[in-house]
């Protein structure tokens, strides 16, 4: 009876050992779990936060670039406990490509962008719908063409770029194409509160004063010029524009002479060749172009083209890139893979 109480007492020892040894085992299982997911988290955590941090450069960018658009630069800073890094290489005038790398803990993000002010002029001619670069009825002398829909390009005369927006964008014989994200910009500025009544009942020939106007339609008849001075000529429109057979600024800049209209028309050359140097933003209006010759330097944005057979050139001048446009913003954001 003593052995087998013995022999109990051991058996009873063994069993309770091993069941200690798959309590501390489960224990410490679930302990080294717990480790690798406080780890994991805060991993999470650090990424997020590296990742805000590398946004956080993208906007300091942003006001830097604003502060001084002339050449390369780069800076640092902080946002809490994380940390960023960023540079930013001037593309053109209205471009930036900005790269931003955020840290935090052992964790990087890095984000690229670019950073834009694209100006309401950036075009020889630009159209919400489709554009036939024909060579005659329309031809580009200079500078790119673009367009929200249809780009068709059969001739040589087609300008130094094609540009085509998405999602409605497409190019067909495009020499030089480019696709963008889109559609492209097709918004008029505010007409500011301090802004003139239309001079001479919006009916404009011979010698214009310069200023900022508030008027309905406006026509250009005959030869027309400003006055001495640098401030530019800026007629904001809730009408039409007509230049049939006038001759605007011809000896002037085109960034002299700027109209935002948001009427229905823009006509040229209806009643005679019309020459207009200047820039001409009217997003929702339907272009005509007449029998007679159209010869443009400068700019012109609207929302449709109805051409007749005839000479139409239109030449793009860059001293446009540089008008204000209303500040910068960020386009085509996009993550970087991190090693």
């Amino acid at each position: 009876m003593l052995r087998r109480a013995r022999r109990d007492e051991q058996g009873s020892l063994v069993l309770a050992l091993a069941v200690l040894m798959i309590l501390t085992t489960l224990a410490l299982a679930v302990l080294a779990r717990s480790i690798g997911g406080l780890a994991e988290a805060r991993r999470t955590q650090d990424g997020a936060a590296a990742l805000a941090a590398a946004d956080a450069g993208l906007s300091d960018a942003v006001v830097h670039i604003g502060l001084d658009s002339t050449s390369d630069t780069s800076g640092s800073g902080t946002l809490r406990a994380a940390g960023f890094q960023w540079s930013a290489h001037r593309v053109d005038p209205a471009h930036f490509a900005v790269t931003s790398i955020g840290t935090a803990g052992a964790v990087v993000r890095t984000v690229a962008a670019t950073v834009s002010r694209p100006s309401p002029f950036a075009y020889a001619l630009f159209s919400d719908q489709d554009v036939v670069v024909d060579g005659g009825s329309v031809a580009i002398g200079s500078g790119p063409v673009g367009s929200n829909h249809a780009l068709t390009v059969p001739s040589s005369s087609a300008g130094s770029r094609q540009d085509w927006f998405s999602p409605a964008g497409s190019c067909s014989g495009c020499p030089a194409g480019n696709r963008g994200i889109g559609p492209w910009r097709l918004a008029l500025p505010d007409t500011p509160a301090g802004a003139l009544p239309c001079p001479n009942g919006g009916t404009l020939t011979g010698v214009v004063p310069r200023g900022e106007y508030t008027c309905g339609s406006v026509t250009f008849q005959g030869a027309v010029t400003l006055e001495p001075g640098t401030e530019p000529l800026v007629l904001h429109l809730t009408g039409d524009v007509v230049l049939d057979g006038a001759n605007v600024n011809a000896a002037g800049a085109a960034s002299d002479i700027r109209v935002f209209a948001a009427g229905s028309g823009v006509w040229m050359a209806g009643g005679g060749a019309t020459r207009f140097v200047g820039a001409i933003d009217a997003p929702s209006a339907r272009l005509v172009l007449g029998d007679a010759a159209v010869d443009v330097s400068g700019a012109v944005t609207v929302g449709s083209i109805a051409a007749r057979p005839g000479s139409h050139s239109f030449s793009h001048d860059d001293a446009l890139d540089d008008v204000d446009a209303g500040g910068w913003s960020v386009a085509d954001w996009h993550q970087l893979a991190n090693s």
